[in-house]
């Protein structure tokens, strides 16, 4: 994708321009598009079937929880729904269509207010950090005189923190475009501590139990080492921010990635994660691997005239 004529650039490093309203980061050189942090990741997140669920809920909430019990065990099993269980507990299809159309618009409210609710107090912290009222120094049990930089530039050796720092990384050959924007980063002198503000309901550690396979459902590979919660896509999401980082300086010392979470009742909950940096290399390795192959084969393509 090449870079729109005429886009506003809400923010920029020396390599990358991001532009807020359409969230694209676009490297400055070829003008083409760079890969989020968080779609990338996505990428090796099992995919949600959101037609398989919302029906299981439609039809669970139209029959009730006892009666579907059984029916349900079954396609936890298949994980495919088909519309004679709408027939056979006597439904009508337009009550069926009517109650999944219902979840599914609930489904969007719940995720528009979590992403509004998320970008408040993301602001709050933004505007703290900018405001020399950073708590997180404390956390970290960290003094002296740090100075906030919003220019998206790393003084490295220098005291400073960085409210969301506009990160990106760009291979040699061009083929790897990679941006993303962590939260707060703290530079203190060479060691390096990357944290995170999350809103979500729940922050979970452990993966959904797959009944067929008696196992926890892992992530794709490269990183099927992982289970495929929240808990572990953050870590590794963190963890991409501070290779990008240690890119910059290879002899910079990743010291701590912290994930902040804020529950629905706004209850404080501290995670400190590894640093997963073979994980995120395997994972970069493999994804620049498929940019290659399909390269490859659109060379390969007939020309059509």
């Amino acid at each position: 994708m090449i870079m729109k004529m005429g886009m506003k650039v809400d923010k920029e490093n020396d390599s990358v321009q991001y532009n807020d309203k359409e969230h694209l980061y676009i490297e400055k050189k070829s003008g083409l598009k760079c890969i989020s942090v968080t779609t990338l990741i996505e990428k090796f997140a099992q995919p949600f079937d959101e037609h398989f669920w919302s029906s299981v809920k439609a039809l669970e909430e139209l029959v009730g929880a006892g009666n579907f019990a059984e029916t349900k065990k079954k396609l936890m099993v298949t994980k495919k729904f088909d519309a004679k269980y709408v027939v056979q507990f006597g439904i009508e299809a337009k009550d069926f269509i009517k109650k999944k159309a219902e979840i599914l618009q609930l489904w969007k409210n719940k995720n528009t207010e979590a992403c509004e609710r998320g970008t408040a107090i993301h602001k709050i912290h933004e505007d703290l950090n900018m405001g020399g009222e950073s708590k997180e120094l404390k956390r970290y049990g960290l003094g002296g005189k740090f100075k906030c930089y919003t220019n998206n530039k790393l003084k490295i050796g220098d005291q400073g923190i960085y409210p969301e720092l506009l990160l990106s990384r760009i291979s040699n050959d061009g083929m790897l475009r990679l941006a993303g924007q962590a939260d707060l980063v703290i530079i203190d002198g060479k060691d390096v501590y990357v944290l995170d503000y999350k809103t979500n309901k729940t922050i979970n550690k452990s993966s959904y139990f797959d009944v067929t396979t008696k196992k926890k459902q892992m992530m794709q590979y490269p990183l099927n080492t992982l289970q495929d919660s929240n808990y572990w896509h953050y870590a590794v999401q963190l963890s991409t921010y501070a290779w990008m980082i240690q890119m910059v300086d290879p002899t910079l010392e990743i010291k701590g990635l912290m994930l902040i979470h804020y529950d629905h009742d706004n209850k404080e909950t501290i995670y400190e994660l590894d640093y997963l940096k073979s994980d995120v290399e395997r994972m970069l390795g493999y994804y620049k691997g498929t940019l290659v192959k399909e390269k490859a084969y659109e060379k390969l393509k007939p020309i059509v005239y």
